[in-house]
């Protein structure tokens, strides 16, 4: 995964892009033909752009099952957009892609929001191998006006963070509130979801686990998180896709979004999960022991990689289901299938054959008159 496709350097790491080019794409690969995958600034520019896409019959069978979120931060000062959708005919709304202050994709794609001079927002997500699924979480450095100042001159001197990831010195004016609306469409990869009454909006909650299951005859979309999830149902109508639109093909869609997963920043770090049903581990206890472990394996196994180029070469790397074993009725089928066939094909060659000797015959026969003539 890198986002060098389109333009912009790179630092002298070579993780951090520098000027930032709100058009490059990362991908995050599964493994097993789905991903995830977008741009730098968070606007889908295609239809395969997409939080979570799932293979349902490993490699092939691809459905976009989530399309992407828009999020937003609450605090004292206002409402604060750190997404960014495009809708047409060509009008930008929220702004939260001005607000990115930076863009990392290494070891997976890393944003940081400077919603103003005392706070910032970080957001990272990755999918781990081998399951179809994506972790988004989001967490915010220290929001104590002086906490530079004492930084400066002694960082061992600052409060500490607890457990949680909070802060000791948070206080009810620096409460921080994050708010998370996903986009669903459960479509096949190469088409388009527009409004319709098939949809279904219903939500199953079970503790810290919402399911959605959109359609009947494909994955339900399994969430967790560490949030408190509000139903809300509405349509979220005219995305405009680029790159779509530009190759002259179907660019509008119109997307769902059954409710809103609301985290409180100041007290620890959100996390959200997505996955599809049937295709990951989806029986958590604790969504946070669930990120902290598969975030340490997967960091781990990234880093067994020793250039970048390996590793955006293991992303193409997939793993197919296991083949269903074959009952006794179709192994007889396919071998008399096999022996019908050979036992036609022997009957016309042997047919062409003898053509092809009474045809040689003849000839040789008329070449042997004239010869004697």
């Amino acid at each position: 995964m890198s986002p060098r496709a389109k333009s912009g350097g790179l630092n002298a790491a070579g993780y951090s892009m520098n000027p930032i080019d709100p058009n490059a794409e990362w991908l995050e690969a599964d493994g097993l033909g789905g991903f995830a995958s977008g741009t730098v600034s968070g606007i889908r520019t295609r239809r395969y752009h997409a939080m979570l896409l799932t293979a349902t019959k490993p490699p092939v069978g691809r459905m976009v099952l989530v399309n992407g979120f828009d999020a937003w931060v609450e605090t004292a000062r206002g409402t604060f957009a750190i997404s960014s959708q495009r809708y047409g005919p060509d009008v930008v709304h929220p702004d939260g892609a001005s607000r990115i202050e930076s863009f990392e994709y290494e070891p997976w794609p890393r944003w940081r929001y400077r919603i103003d001079n005392n706070l910032t927002i970080e957001q990272e997500l990755f999918v781990p191998k081998g399951e179809s699924a994506v972790f988004v979480s989001w967490r915010l450095p220290p929001c104590h006006p002086e906490r530079s100042k004492a930084e400066s001159k002694d960082p061992a001197a600052l409060p500490q963070s607890n457990s949680a990831g909070s802060l000791d010195f948070a206080r009810d004016d620096c409460v921080i509130k994050l708010r998370v609306r996903a986009f669903l469409s459960d479509r096949d990869f190469h088409s388009t979801h527009h409004e319709n009454g098939s949809f279904k909006f219903s939500a199953d909650q079970s503790g810290e686990r919402v399911t959605f299951q959109s359609y009947d005859g494909v994955p339900a979309v399994i969430v967790y998180s560490n949030g408190h999830y509000t139903h809300e149902p509405t349509w979220y109508r005219n995305f405009l896709y680029a790159e779509e639109q530009a190759r002259g093909l179907d660019a509008a869609e119109d997307l769902a979004s059954p409710g809103v997963f609301a985290f409180s920043l100041s007290e620890k770090p959100a996390v959200l999960m997505l996955a599809g049903e049937g295709h990951a581990i989806t029986d958590i206890e604790s969504i946070d022991a669930r990120h902290a472990r598969v975030r340490t394996i997967e960091q781990g196994r990234r880093n067994n990689f020793s250039t970048s180029l390996e590793r955006s070469a293991d992303a193409y790397l997939v793993k197919r289901a296991k083949a269903k074993p074959l009952s006794w009725l179709s192994v007889v089928w396919r071998l008399g299938a096999r022996h019908v066939y050979r036992t036609a094909w022997a009957l016309h060659r042997d047919r062409l054959s003898r053509r092809s000797a009474r045809y040689l015959a003849a000839v040789g026969w008329r070449c042997l008159g004239r010869h004697v003539a």
